[in-house]
C-alpha cells in the first residue's frame, strides 16, 4: 500500500499541479481574465454555435444535471459532456480575447 501511494505520487500528472485562484486552460500562462458584468457573459454564450449554446445555457444558467441536460436535449450524456467542454473552452478563449482588447485599449 505504502508503495502505491508514493507510486502514485511521482507520477507527471502530480508535479505540474498547482493551487491557484482561477483555473487557466492547460499549458496557459496568461493572468486571469477581468470578470466580465454578467450582460457581458451573455453576449459571449450568445456566439456560440446553438447545441453548445442550448448545453451551457441548460447545465449553467438552469442548473441541469447532465442526465437531466441529455432528456431535454435528446441527446446521450457523453455529447453534453463534449457540448459543454468545447463551449467551456470557447468561452475561455472569449474571455481572454476580451481583456486582451480591454488591456490594449487602457495602454492605448
Amino acid at each position: 500500500m505504502a508503495n502505491l501511494y508514493v507510486s502514485w505520487h511521482r507520477q507527471p500528472w502530480r508535479r505540474a499541479e498547482r493551487c491557484v485562484a482561477w483555473l487557466p486552460e492547460p499549458g496557459s500562462t496568461s493572468s486571469p481574465p477581468l470578470p466580465l458584468a454578467p450582460d457581458g457573459v451573455w453576449s459571449l454564450v450568445l456566439q456560440l454555435p446553438r447545441v453548445q449554446r442550448a448545453t451551457v445555457a441548460l447545465r449553467y444558467y438552469e442548473g441541469l444535471s447532465v442526465a437531466e441536460t441529455a432528456a431535454v436535449l435528446g441527446c446521450s450524456s457523453g455529447t453534453v459532456k463534449s457540448n459543454c467542454s468545447r463551449g467551456l473552452a470557447s468561452l475561455r478563449r472569449s474571455v481572454e480575447e476580451a481583456a486582451r482588447a480591454e488591456d490594449t485599449a487602457l495602454a492605448g
